[in-house]
């Protein structure tokens, strides 16, 4: 999990500067701001306390992080993004607006006691870095450096993997997952990694690469490898059932093709394909109904694959469709989902215990369908 910070700073900064172009050659990258630097170096900075709770705790870090953490929310604040980047998905906008909330929160909730939950924040912040770069497969790719390498080549094989679809390497990481799943695996009852592979190796192959015979390979290579856990095996069965649809239901450019799909949900791959689908769609002229269902269905979908990757952004799914989409009927079944994801969060063995921002954000949306119906 220590990858995904450093990740995030130099996905969020390559985020302002990289655009799906109809002519790359035409447009000039923006240069990289003042703030930007400046996030980069506190987030940096951050890092080691981010990712260990008991460094983050400690009382004898509490006043420099309050100093870190306030410096890192002023400069996502003041972070300009490219117009061009958001006018080519309007969904983008959302994404990018949510980092900068989202780090304001985790500085007032800091600053308010609320530290462990604070620092699931600054962690989370990193999804909105991954959604803008793997959401669409013609998006920008980005070099790394040897430095990098060295770094990446110690991780254990499924960050590796995350660290590769986040730089849109999707064959590469494609590569490495068979190379994983082929691999003869001794310690079979506690080999509970393989099904985390198995799953990036779909997402690669479903979501990203929309490839039907690369996914297929997966679902052999597993089934035909005798030492992967029995577990695996059976879940590989379900994700084959899903497979087999594909050519039946290979056509999801409306949103009828591609609810039908979701409502008969086999497994996640079902939700691999809905995704790219559905975030094409997003990009196309829409109106309020329609939109209101898009973004539902695209909730539900990211919400059964936050077991895949640290892309859960259904709340934020959830939220933009009440926002964008109030007077519609999928307004209020998006609050009630947005509704039971926060308290399910935020509820354990002492009960439940909702931060005031949040509360406030969900009394928001509640007036905003109210108002609008």
């Amino acid at each position: 999990m220590k990858l995904f910070l450093s990740l995030g700073i130099m996905l969020f900064v390559a985020c302002q500067s990289s655009l799906h172009k109809k002519n790359k050659a035409a447009e000039e990258q923006p240069a990289f701001t003042t703030e930007m630097q400046e996030l980069k170096r506190n987030l940096n900075t951050l890092q080691p306390y981010i990712f260990n709770s008991a460094l983050f705790n400690d009382d004898d870090n509490k006043h420099f992080l309050a100093e870190k953490i306030h410096q890192l929310a002023t400069s996502s604040a003041n972070v300009k993004h490219d117009v061009r980047m958001t006018h080519s998905d309007p969904t983008l906008k959302f994404v990018a607006t949510e980092f900068a909330d989202e780090l304001s929160r985790a500085d007032k909730n800091f600053q308010d006691g609320w530290r462990e939950y604070s620092r699931t924040q600054l962690v989370k912040v990193t999804s909105y870095c991954l959604e803008c770069h793997v959401r669409l497969p013609q998006g920008p790719s980005f070099a790394r450096n040897e430095s990098e390498e060295v770094f990446t080549h110690k991780l254990p094989p499924s960050e590796r993997i995350q660290l590769m679809l986040s730089f849109r390497q999707f064959e590469a990481a494609y590569k490495l997952v068979l190379e994983n799943l082929s691999e003869s695996k001794k310690e079979k009852s506690v080999n509970y990694k393989a099904d985390h592979i198995a799953r990036l190796g779909l997402m690669a192959a479903i979501q990203y690469m929309n490839d039907y015979n690369k996914a297929k390979k997966i679902i052999d290579v597993i089934e035909s490898n005798p030492t992967l856990p029995d577990y695996l095996k059976r879940n590989n069965k379900f994700w084959a059932k899903s497979l087999e649809r594909w050519p039946k239901m290979n056509n999801l450019n409306n949103l009828k093709q591609i609810r039908q799909l979701i409502t008969s949900r086999i497994s996640e791959v079902d939700d691999m394909r809905a995704i790219g689908a559905l975030l094409y769609l997003l990009n196309t002229s829409l109106n309020k109904n329609e939109l209101g269902e898009a973004l539902l269905l695209t909730g539900q979908s990211y919400e059964e694959l936050n077991k895949v990757s640290l892309m859960s952004l259904h709340e934020n799914y959830y939220e933009t469709c009440v926002r964008q989409a109030p007077a519609t009927k999928w307004a209020k079944t998006c609050l009630a989902k947005y509704t039971d994801s926060i308290v399910m969060g935020y509820s354990g063995s002492s009960g439940t215990r909702i931060p005031k921002d949040v509360r406030a954000r969900l009394e928001e949306l509640r007036k905003i369908i109210k108002t609008k119906n």
